[in-house]
């Protein structure tokens, strides 16, 4: 039987990229329209995303230090250096088919009116955490168009089929993250995987001199093992070498037998788990009759966990008609640091 769930999970091993060989998936970064991919004038190059970055982290630290003297924490952070990093599933709106007594809009999808101030909660929450690094499942172009402040904000790398949901990774223009590509790899997406939404973000990162994958997945259901098993697979034919990595998103299992046997058919077996704060949980079952927990962040054992903690409490978006929640997920934020 499933056991509490921590409010993080956190994967310990050291994986690097290599180049795909999934299924094509269409990507792109930047505030560029999320409905279209490609082109030079939509991806910025490496180089150039790297200095705006690090051009936007020098004005706000010079700004920093003409008021304030530096402490001890902060030179602690210089030695340590340290992100965030948020997961979550933000719902997507062709899956509210499933929920139509919930939202009450009829036998289809929810309303137009509903899906704006779901993704509006969402961006405002993203923006008010102001994590490093933001793992979002269940993200269709629209959730970014009604989301104009989060892009200026964040890079924005996504693996999605067109406009059908996908995954993404965004990555803070002023944090203590920066991207070492310009667009990411993707791995999954078809029906080997279960679907043209499971699908995993994969983008390497840097946090000081140091190397990092971020990836952001998203796997089938227990009924379709196999499927997530393979999706699995792929990930880490990917991701092999040595470089660390931060593997978060909506798996779709909970902690017991489900997520034993993932690990342990997987290169997972070979990795360390470290739980903190039992008890948690981050989502609803598809019937919205219980709160599981099913989302997780794993990080390599050259992180260390500062804090990790889920951002509130599981329930229906809707109260009647009325949109009283982002997504059937709640957030789960962590915060690392380097060795």
């Amino acid at each position: 039987q499933a056991g509490p769930c921590p409010r993080a999970e956190f994967l310990v091993g050291s994986l690097s990229p290599r180049q795909s060989s999934s299924r094509p998936i269409r990507s792109f970064i930047g505030r560029s329209n999320p409905d279209s991919c490609g082109g030079p004038s939509r991806f910025m190059a490496n180089s150039a995303l790297a200095r705006m970055q690090r051009a936007a982290l020098a004005i706000t630290a010079s700004a920093s230090l003409g008021t304030h003297s530096r402490s001890n924490s902060s030179t602690c952070a210089d030695k340590h250096p340290g992100f965030s990093v948020i997961t979550w599933n933000v719902l997507a709106r062709p899956y509210t088919k499933y929920n139509a007594k919930f939202h009450m809009a009829g036998s289809g999808v929810e309303t137009l009116d509903q899906t704006k101030a779901r993704y509006s909660m969402a961006s405002k929450e993203l923006l008010k955490r102001s994590s490093d690094l933001v793992y979002l499942q269940e993200c269709e172009a629209g959730f970014f168009n009604a989301s104009e402040k989060l892009l200026n904000e964040y890079f924005l790398f996504r693996c999605a089929d067109g406009h059908k949901p996908g995954t993404a990774v965004l990555v803070k223009k002023t944090g203590n993250v920066v991207a070492s590509s310009d667009k990411p790899i993707c791995v999954g997406g078809s029906d080997a995987t279960g679907g043209p939404s499971k699908v995993a973000t994969i983008v390497p990162v840097k946090v000081g001199l140091r190397d990092i994958m971020a990836i952001s997945a998203h796997f089938t259901w227990d009924g379709a093992s196999e499927q997530r098993q393979h999706h699995l697979d792929l990930i880490f034919k990917e991701v092999q070498g040595g470089l660390p990595v931060v593997l978060g998103g909506d798996f779709n299992s909970e902690p017991g037998l489900s997520l034993q046997a993932m690990e342990s058919s997987s290169l997972l077996r070979d990795l360390h788990r470290v739980s903190k704060s039992r008890g948690a949980v981050t989502g609803l079952s598809s019937d919205f009759k219980e709160q599981v927990c099913i989302d997780h962040v794993y990080a390599a054992r050259e992180l260390w966990v500062r804090t990790a903690t889920t951002l509130g409490s599981p329930s229906s978006p809707w109260k009647n008609k009325d949109v009283v929640a982002a997504s059937d997920h709640v957030p789960v934020m962590v915060e690392l640091y380097m060795d």
